[in-house]
């Protein structure tokens, strides 16, 4: 069936929305198995060691997101020009790992300081090997899915993760068989095995498949490392402002207005990410798109912003229309009392992401990240700054007005830059040149 899967996709050809779906669905279909995942766990465990497992798989996340430095997007833009591609994947993959290593120690080292529920990963020998090592995996595993955008091969990115997510049942299953309590280090390492199968796979055979010339070599170059290092820094700080709102929220949520509204939060979040994650995927087609077919930018751009504006308005009638139906009918009467107008704000937040997304796409392209790490840095402060202020006079709804006052304002930033790309003659792109 597989097999029958890749024929299918090579015959439709690889373009702007073609991988633009797949990049959505490489997001969404691993979020729908990791729901049933934890829904099954929550039946052999208790929610202790639930949140054991679920607190080592935010902080695996948390250091791959710091100490990973966007590479995968820095790849995206270089991938495709490097005369040495095989030279440029190990120099990032071995990089990488590096700086796992790095953020996993400097948390094991910090641990015992601020939590003492986790205090036993740093105590035992190999289980904070074990968190190490994990957190070489998840860095290389998300790593991995950019290389995949990077050769418009976005739907092997999807197969992928849900190898991943359908794989890391087999251990929890076998365990629920063995023993009648999984503990929260068991789901954690379940985890971990499914990564490590996808990555196998992915060694072995997706890469081929996909026509990506990679082989694993011990090699790092050091002018890949100052070139990649140089760009991935400045764009590493827009892109870390950019998600701040987003991963803040619910604890300025929790702190301002309540631990309950703090739940009701966090459901709407989740719901409203997807609009969200629609504008990306497209954006970020346009990114990979851009650097194969430079000639088509302008095209693909008007492609990409009326899209994303047609999603983001389809989503928004559709909050209004039955947003409040869907929190009662799903999570109950107090969801849509307090939630219907933070999915909304939120919801009608992803227009004005969908033109800063596209922006960024150009400004990556461009090589001009010092203006990427501005609208980013804008975009997080002014929504911090507004989200906390208008949280403590109008609760969850100021939060969402907050949120979308800071990304409005990176709209009005980026449109004059997007207005110059259709403007000019010629669209300047600056390749990594090996």
């Amino acid at each position: 069936m597989i097999s029958h899967f890749y024929a299918v996709y090579r015959q439709s050809g690889k373009s702007l929305f073609s991988n633009a779906v797949f990049i959505a669905l490489a997001g969404i279909i691993p979020a729908l198995l990791g729901y049933l995942y934890w829904a099954f766990a929550a039946r052999f465990t208790t929610p202790d060691e639930i949140g054991v497992a679920s607190a080592l798989l935010s902080a695996a996340t948390f250091i791959t997101l710091i100490f990973g430095l966007d590479l995968g997007t820095i790849l995206i833009r270089e991938l495709p020009q490097s005369q040495d591609p095989t030279k440029l994947l190990n120099t990032c993959l071995f990089l990488r790992s590096g700086l796992a290593v790095l953020g996993a120690v400097l948390f094991l080292l910090i641990l015992t300081l601020w939590t003492n529920r986790l205090s036993f990963i740093a105590e035992n020998f190999l289980l904070g090997l074990g968190f190490v090592f994990s957190s070489i995996i998840f860095s290389i595993n998300e790593l991995v899915s950019h290389i995949f955008v990077a050769y418009r091969s976005a739907a092997f990115a999807t197969i992928r993760n849900t190898y991943v997510a359908v794989i890391r049942f087999v251990p929890v299953v076998l365990g629920v068989i063995l023993s009648a309590k999984l503990t929260g280090v068991d789901l954690y390492a379940a985890i971990i095995f499914g990564a490590i199968v996808g990555l196998i796979i992915t060694f072995r055979r997706q890469f081929h498949r996909a026509n990506i010339p990679f082989e694993l070599q011990v090699r790092m170059d050091i002018h890949d490392i100052r070139r990649v290092a140089s760009i991935s820094l400045l764009n590493f700080v827009g892109a870390i402002a950019l998600q701040a709102p987003v991963s803040l929220m619910p604890l300025m949520i929790l702190n301002i207005v309540g631990s309950e509204e703090s739940g009701v939060g966090y459901i709407v979040m989740t719901i409203a990410t997807l609009s969200i994650l629609c504008t990306e995927a497209i954006a970020r087609s346009l990114f990979s798109e851009g650097t194969h077919e430079p000639e088509l930018i302008k095209s693909n751009l008007k492609k990409s912003l009326i899209s994303g504006t047609a999603i983001s308005l389809i989503m928004f009638l559709g909050s209004l229309w039955v947003g409040d139906f869907v929190l009662r009918v799903s999570f109950g009467k107090v969801y849509a009392e307090r939630g219907t107008q933070l999915l909304t704000l939120l919801i009608l937040a992803a227009l004005p992401i969908a033109i800063i997304q596209n922006n960024l796409a150009m400004l990556r392209l461009q090589n001009r990240m010092r203006t990427v790490a501005i609208i980013g840095l804008t975009v997080g402060v002014v929504s911090l700054i507004a989200m906390y202020f208008l949280m403590h006079r109008h609760g969850l709804t100021g939060g969402g007005i907050g949120f979308l006052i800071g990304n409005s304002v990176g709209a009005i930033l980026s449109l004059p830059g997007i207005m110059s790309i259709f403007r000019a003659s010629h669209v300047p792109t600056n390749p990594y040149q090996s």
